[in-house]
């Protein structure tokens, strides 16, 4: 994306110009339970980023609108320095599972947030589980036998 400068002002400089690229969307992941992770969610919450360079002779003001799904859900506005390049990050959270597109100065990409149950640990979690309700039913039974 690229802003095209206005005229050069009284000052014989250019104004700020600004372009950006490298949207980067990175969903993020999220285990429940540790070192036993009987869920895994990946991409309910996610960080977008994208880096605007100015590269007019003057300082000015980028302003950066995310949107999600066509709503924009929030705007940042960067005073960014002649000659400098500055990364501008959202984060977004709790979205609903399924792909989702975002737009972000002009760049656009999609990210999918799911959902995985380890029903493999699950079932072991469930048996040892039953084992020992069938271990602690048998010492009752021989103490009160």
């Amino acid at each position: 994306m690229e802003e095209t400068p206005t005229a050069v002002d009284d000052s014989g400089r250019a104004p700020a110009h600004f372009t950006a690229d490298r949207l980067v969307v990175r969903p993020l992941t999220e285990r429940t339970w540790g070192p036993l992770p009987f869920v895994t969610r990946r991409g309910s919450d996610a960080v977008v980023a994208i880096t605007v360079a100015n590269t007019g002779e003057e300082g000015g003001l980028f302003t950066a609108a995310l949107v999600l799904d066509g709503e924009v859900m929030g705007w940042r506005d960067v005073f960014i320095p002649a000659g400098e390049q500055k990364q501008i990050r959202f984060r977004v959270a709790n979205v609903t599972m399924g792909t989702h597109w975002v737009s972000l100065a002009g760049f656009t990409a999609t990210f999918t947030a799911s959902q995985r149950v380890n029903w493999g640990l699950v079932a072991v979690a469930g048996f040892a589980a039953l084992g020992l309700a069938c271990i602690a039913a048998e010492r009752l039974r021989r103490t009160h036998g």
